[in-house]
């Protein structure tokens, strides 16, 4: 019987043996998926974090494009302002100038009328000693204007 009793601690032996083995099959097993998961793991955090890294410059270049749109925005304003302005200080220069222009015309037409009146005339019934005095005619106002004549003060005398 002491046969029997050894036999049977060997066989319960065998089997916690074998049961130890199919435990260390699964935990190695275990530990093996565990591993495989921790790298997958691993290279999703570096794939985001390249993947961040990318977004990140993306983000700084778009945000930069923005400043600068902006900036050549503000500058097309003041540009645009500036134009506005001398496009006024045109217009009254223009103004101006059609006045002294309007003025030249009128002096022009006035002194063409002058002269043109009949007591002028060498035919005329009227005699030399009628104008015998002081005439005055406009001829142009503005003496910086380039066909600006001064006003000139004329005395007739035959």
């Amino acid at each position: 019987m002491e046969l029997d009793g050894f036999e049977k601690v060997k066989v319960m032996m065998d089997k916690m043996l074998a049961e130890l083995s199919k435990q260390q099959k699964d935990e190695y097993a275990k530990s093996e998926e565990c591993k495989k998961g921790i790298d997958e793991t691993e290279d999703l955090i570096k794939e985001g974090t390249y993947k961040k890294k990318d977004l990140d410059d993306k983000h700084k270049g778009i945000v930069s494009n923005i400043e600068t749109v902006e900036q050549q925005i503000e500058d097309l304003k003041k540009d645009v302002a500036e134009m506005e302005v001398s496009l006024k200080k045109a217009g009254e220069d223009r103004k101006a100038e059609n006045q002294v222009f309007q003025t030249s015309i009128s002096d022009q037409r006035a002194t063409v009328q002058y002269w043109k009146r009949p007591w002028l005339d060498s035919r005329s019934f009227m005699t030399w000693s009628k104008l015998r005095r002081t005439v005055r005619f406009p001829l142009l106002l503005q003496s910086h204007h380039p066909l600006v004549i001064p006003r000139v003060q004329v005395r007739v005398e035959l």
